[in-house]
């Protein structure tokens, strides 16, 4: 038996929204080899509740740091499976990995190593970062295309904008579930997260071709 305890404060804004939209749909996944606990309002654990749920004794070696996570055991082993940065589809195709894994009659360790060591990248995030490139390729074209054809100090700030623009553009090509009800400043958030990544994607590919 496996039993996957989400453990998230209701701050952890992707995970609580995952885990109170799927209840249906995890329960379902429960079955008589796996058992997926849920809060019983899907939002998480209070702040206060923080402290109490990792002194209390009931998780051994989770720390405050390592909320927001997936705590999976077995009834001789455990392990802490981390959510955080993570986004509502990347938490979905996790916990879909996790129950094919429990399932499969993978031990708790042998489930980590999968998701954690050698973990792919989800379905829907293979090639996400070429999306976002693509994008910001097409954002600073256009900004610069305005910046050669008007005058110096109007195709300035066309550049300008297009550039303090590009996040908010990253966020708009995002899924439904990641900006769906999200303000403005969350989406600018958003949009400054993609770009990170994609900066790193690129750093990552310039440093294997040196190597």
């Amino acid at each position: 038996m496996i039993q996957i305890i989400p453990i998230y404060l209701e701050s952890n804004r992707e995970a609580a929204e995952y885990f109170s939209r799927h209840r249906e749909e995890l329960e379902a996944f429960s079955r008589e080899h796996v058992i997926i606990a849920l809060t019983k309002e899907g939002s998480g654990i209070s702040v206060s509740g923080t402290y109490a749920t990792v002194k209390s004794g009931r998780y051994p070696g989770l720390a405050n740091a390592d909320i927001p996570c997936l705590w999976i055991e077995s009834t001789s082993d455990h392990v802490i499976i981390p959510l955080a940065g993570k986004t509502v589809e990347q938490i979905d195709w996790l916990m879909k990995k996790v129950v094919d894994l429990a399932h499969g009659e993978h031990s708790v360790k042998n489930m980590e190593k999968a998701l954690v060591q050698n973990k792919p990248l989800p379905p829907e995030d293979r090639g996400h970062w070429l999306k976002n490139l693509v994008t910001l390729i097409v954002a600073l074209g256009i900004g610069l295309l305005g910046f050669v054809f008007l005058d110096f100090w109007k195709g300035l700030v066309w550049l300008a904008f297009f550039v303090l623009a590009i996040p908010l553009v990253l966020a708009s090509v995002q899924s439904a579930h990641t900006v769906k009800g999200k303000k403005l400043v969350d989406m600018y958030k958003i949009g400054v997260s993609q770009l990170a990544n994609v900066l790193k994607a690129l750093g990552k590919l310039f440093k294997g071709g040196d190597e």
